[in-house]
């Protein structure tokens, strides 16, 4: 019994694009490293960039893009103030900056790794949540975990108009410490891309992880990592 296909040559498959001509194969095969003591030099990687067309080569410093960095990090959270006063912008409630801690138990009971996680779950699931019951929808925030002074704590921005008061029981409520600190920012662009840049330096420690942004605000859309890879470029 004869199959449709049989005697049909198989059909190639689809070519892939060709590159464009503006195309470039970049490599950062070294190592981030730092020159013996000195503080004001990027951790840069040295890296190849190669022309797939013409096969010129080229070698390239860019910075390391680290909060770390003495140069690139200063450089890092000056960009990110900026995409936060932009995409606060149209903000339709107060903005409140606040300052949250572990139970002391829970605090003594965990290592550094489980303060952080519990730090940001009590955040993100329990505390967000609750606040989302109460107005009906889920507040814009932005929130980092720090560990200026020795001791990990959450900084966080939320876009609420519930009072300075319930937000600070609700911590409590959810299972967090009550040593805690409430405030509403000011009401100017600029008060929002301070307090932002107060909220983003604890990043700056080893160990604090990675800061907790709402996709609303567009941190991570396409738009924003084009600016964000545009500055580098510009900047380095």
């Amino acid at each position: 019994m004869s199959t449709p296909n049989e005697g049909r040559e198989s059909e190639p498959r689809a070519r892939r694009r060709a590159p464009r001509r503006t195309q470039t194969r970049r490599a950062f095969p070294d190592p981030w490293y730092r020159r013996p003591d000195d503080d004001t030099t990027c951790l840069r990687a040295y890296g190849v960039v190669e022309d797939l067309f013409s096969g010129e080569r080229r070698v390239v410093h860019r910075g390391c893009d680290r909060k770390d960095c003495p140069v690139c990090g200063p450089r890092r959270l000056a960009q990110l103030m900026a995409h936060f006063k932009k995409s606060w912008s149209d903000r339709e409630a107060p903005i409140l900056l606040c300052t949250f801690h572990l139970r002391p138990g829970d605090y003594d009971r965990l290592d550094d790794e489980g303060r952080v996680a519990a730090l940001k779950n009590l955040f993100a699931s329990r505390l967000i949540r609750r606040i989302e019951r109460a107005e009906g929808h889920r507040p814009r925030h932005l929130a980092q975990v720090d560990r200026n002074g020795g001791r990990f704590h959450l900084h966080a921005m939320v876009e609420t108009d519930l009072d300075p008061a319930e937000v600070a029981f609700m911590w409590a409520d959810a299972g967090g410490g009550l040593d805690h600190d409430v405030q509403v920012v000011g009401s100017t662009d600029d008060d929002v891309a301070r307090v932002a840049g107060y909220v983003l330096r604890g990043g700056r420690f080893a160990g604090t992880g990675r800061s907790m942004v709402t996709r609303s605000l567009g941190y991570h859309s396409k738009a924003a990592r084009a600016d964000r890879a545009r500055y580098r470029e510009e900047t380095y």
